[in-house]
């Protein structure tokens, strides 16, 4: 099959080996001109290799099964449907990785069993990504109106290893192996919600700092438990709040 498509053809399969969904525009983003999307799609269509979602604006590029096994990227067996929540967060993901690429050189979320490798579980809207010197990002993406202090639990949490990836018996947390927390929000008042949150935080650790006992810190913040300030007061300097604005146009 491969020996027959084009090298456009290729690269917009590698592309979605790689996120699996994709919106037109992301495909531009990442290299692929539009006037090329146009006529790549029809054809990948046909033959079996993408699926498109035309009930919305921007339409979503879904890469299928028989794709998958063209750019050796296996979709998880077992299913033939793809819930739209599911769809539309990884179209979230990737415009995030496309707004920290401006920023943090060649940024890139790595996938599930990479993340696996690692001894780390990811539960919903936690993403590991890497910049080019290596270093590692836990961004939380926010886009079903996140309680903020899951921004700490996520950070602290024990992670249950998933043995066929990892032999080790001792749990991981997102702080043992990443330098820098972010947490992308698609709702203004999440966003300061979140960054309450985090002011929060930052309060809790100047009082510890300054000698304040953790009962009277978590009496003065209403917290229910010492352990909570504990965790509360883990989160890493310069943590990032951002905001990425909604792409879907629901018809």
């Amino acid at each position: 099959m491969s020996a027959r498509l084009k090298e456009s053809e290729m690269t917009l399969l590698n592309i979605l080996g790689r996120v699996m969904y994709a919106t037109p525009r992301q495909l531009e983003q990442w290299g692929i001109p539009q006037y090329t999307i146009s006529r790549t799609l029809p054809r990948l269509s046909t033959l079996g290799l993408v699926s498109v979602v035309n009930d919305t604006r921007p339409q979503v590029v879904c890469l299928t099964h028989k794709g998958g096994a063209v750019v050796d990227r296996p979709l998880p067996s077992g299913k033939s449907y793809t819930s739209w929540p599911v769809i539309a967060h990884r179209c979230y993901r990737n415009a995030v990785e496309l707004m920290l690429r401006k920023e943090i050189p060649r940024f890139t979320f790595f996938s599930r069993k990479y993340a696996f490798a690692q001894g780390l579980n990811p539960s919903r809207g936690e993403h590991g990504g890497s910049d080019e010197p290596g270093n590692i990002f836990l961004v939380l993406i926010d886009d079903y109106l996140m309680a903020p202090r899951r921004i700490a639990h996520c950070w602290t949490r024990p992670h249950a290893p998933n043995p066929r990836y990892y032999a080790e018996t001792a749990s991981v947390r997102w702080r043992d192996v990443a330098t820098r927390l972010i947490v992308v929000a698609t709702d203004h008042h999440q966003v300061g919600r979140h960054e309450a949150f985090i002011a929060k935080c930052r309060d809790i650790q100047r009082l510890l700092a300054s000698g304040v006992g953790r009962s009277e810190v978590r009496r003065a913040h209403g917290l229910n438990t010492v352990a909570t300030v504990d965790e509360y007061a883990s989160l890493p300097e310069g943590v990032d709040v951002r905001y990425t604005p909604p792409i879907w146009d629901i018809r």
